[in-house]
């Protein structure tokens, strides 16, 4: 079934609505704790490398949400080469491997301070300083700076409608300029890679209901608070 945006019949769709059960809305970021290592967020099993719990308000409505955006650094083991780019080995020749690190999941926590204009020169006052606070990021510590930095920042968030029916706010924010068509886009193709699992742009349930003329509410339910989870 071909993707579709516009209206919900002849009714003009809610404010941030794209298409596609898809919503773009603009929050207001009111606090941002370190939830990373050890520290659960709020009804979470389990803990990420990199985790932080972000409060926010949705600027169109005053309706407060917590989120919850985090994921896990990725560790591989690749051969070690020399200078020259070729394979070390060891005494008896066998290949020696050495630790490559990366972002993995826990980029998304990196994201969310540069959405914010956090992670820059200006903000943090010298690139040194940029550089050791990225590498904390990696050692499961976040600069309390950041987290004191980000409030009444605004980012974007987007919400989807999932197969049974209900509103889910992604794990992932963007700066407030982003073009709205854009990240849609990229949240679908997120989607074809199957990173996200759980989107029905068709989807209905109880808590989608028809107004008196008959038009379909897709807003946002408030009593639906649901934090963000790994995928």
């Amino acid at each position: 079934m071909p993707l579709t945006f516009g209206k919900q019949g002849n009714y003009p769709a809610p404010e941030g609505y794209m298409g596609d059960g898809i919503f773009i809305d603009e929050v207001k970021i009111v606090e941002v704790i370190d939830r990373s290592g050890s520290k659960k967020g709020t009804g979470q099993s389990w803990t990420n490398d990199c985790q932080i719990e972000v409060k926010v308000i949705l600027l169109k409505n005053d309706w407060d949400k917590t989120l919850n955006i985090g994921g896990n650094f990725k560790v591989e083991k690749v051969p070690a080469k020399n200078e020259l780019g070729e394979p070390i080995e060891d005494n008896d020749g066998n290949p020696i491997y050495e630790d490559d690190f990366n972002w993995g999941s826990a980029f998304k926590v990196k994201n969310f301070f540069e959405a914010c204009n956090l992670l820059s020169s200006d903000f943090l006052k010298s690139e040194e300083e940029v550089n050791e606070t990225i590498l904390q990021f990696t050692q499961s510590n976040i600069n309390p700076v950041l987290l004191e930095g980000a409030k009444n920042k605004i980012v974007k968030i987007l919400s989807y409608k999932k197969t049974d029916g209900k509103t889910k706010t992604w794990n992932q924010v963007v700066h407030p300029k982003r073009d709205n068509e854009k990240w849609k886009n990229y949240f679908l193709a997120q989607v074809d890679k199957e990173y996200v699992k759980d989107y029905a742009p068709d989807a209905k349930s109880s808590a989608v209901k028809k107004n008196g003329a008959g038009a379909l509410n897709l807003d946002f339910d408030k009593d639906s608070n649901e934090e963000f989870t790994e995928f």
